[in-house]
């Protein structure tokens, strides 16, 4: 026997909210995150040219011999007065701050990673939100051994027999068209493509929401939301005819006997 997942749309409903409350933290604090990564690569930039610079102290001194007049003033200022001979003293602190960077690097890394997990989740739970796999119907369609017969009393059906996966009444019970058997997977409802959007409410409306979702009879708050854009849909629609109509040209007077000419019309076409 095949048995549908129950799902409960208040759960979904509720783990949907969770998830935009998750997600919008997840969010803010990866904007945290990335400035401050930034900052820090930034920081492991600077660390680095610092411990390149002095350890080119010898070579900077081969190199720059023809400069003898300036070349030692030059190189006794070391990297803006930290001499070579230092640069052990700081190397401890100049590799935490490359490691420091890396670190944001992967927690950075992290929280995208939970944000798209999170936005994953909330699109899935919203595909199926108001909707359940009762509403999904299984059959076998069993072809009759005499399926031309059939069809020529059932045109269209061509000796299908719909029947359902039901378990049969009694244990061995067989059924009496044997012949090839063929899966559909009628959806009532999922079928139709849709797309999610996050929307963001204080708390002030979302309360207004909840309770026209719990007073009005609406499975979810999508259901509820998804009405109110189709009824803004409509007013525009006859805000856009009756604009037309105020911009298109005079007519004839809708008087008695424009109308008696229709009725008149009407009955022609009946004769």
């Amino acid at each position: 026997m095949m048995i549908g997942p129950p799902l409960d749309n208040k759960v979904i409903s509720d783990q949907i909210h969770i998830a935009e409350e998750m997600l919008q933290v997840a969010r803010n604090e990866l904007e945290d995150e990335r400035g401050q990564m930034v900052s820090a690569l930034a920081g492991e930039e600077r660390a680095k040219a610092f411990i390149e610079f002095l350890e080119r102290a010898e070579e900077r001194r081969s190199a720059l011999y023809p400069f003898h007049s300036v070349r030692d003033s030059y190189l006794s200022a070391g990297f803006g007065g930290v001499q070579a001979s230092e640069l052990e003293r700081h190397r401890d602190y100049l590799n935490h701050v490359i490691s420091y960077a890396r670190r944001k690097e992967g927690e950075v890394r992290q929280l995208e990673k939970m944000v798209a997990l999170l936005e994953k989740d909330i699109s899935q739970l919203q595909l199926v939100e108001g909707y359940s796999f009762g509403g999904i119907l299984h059959y076998f369609g069993v072809k009759s051994m005499w399926w031309g017969q059939a069809a020529l009393y059932n045109p269209g059906h061509h000796g299908y027999l719909p029947q359902r996966l039901d378990p049969p009444a009694e244990a061995g019970e067989r059924q009496s068209h044997s012949s090839r058997c063929i899966l559909w997977q009628i959806l009532s409802k999922a079928d139709k493509a849709m797309s999610t959007m996050n929307i963001s409410l204080p708390d002030a409306l979302k309360s207004f929401v909840d309770d026209q979702v719990s007073q009005r009879g609406y499975s979810t708050s999508s259901e509820y939301v998804r009405e109110l854009i189709r009824k803004d849909q409509d007013r525009q629609h006859l805000r856009g005819l009756l604009l037309a109509g105020a911009e298109s040209a005079p007519t004839a007077p809708l008087d008695g006997a424009y109308f008696e000419s229709l009725r008149a019309r009407v009955r022609k076409a009946r004769e």
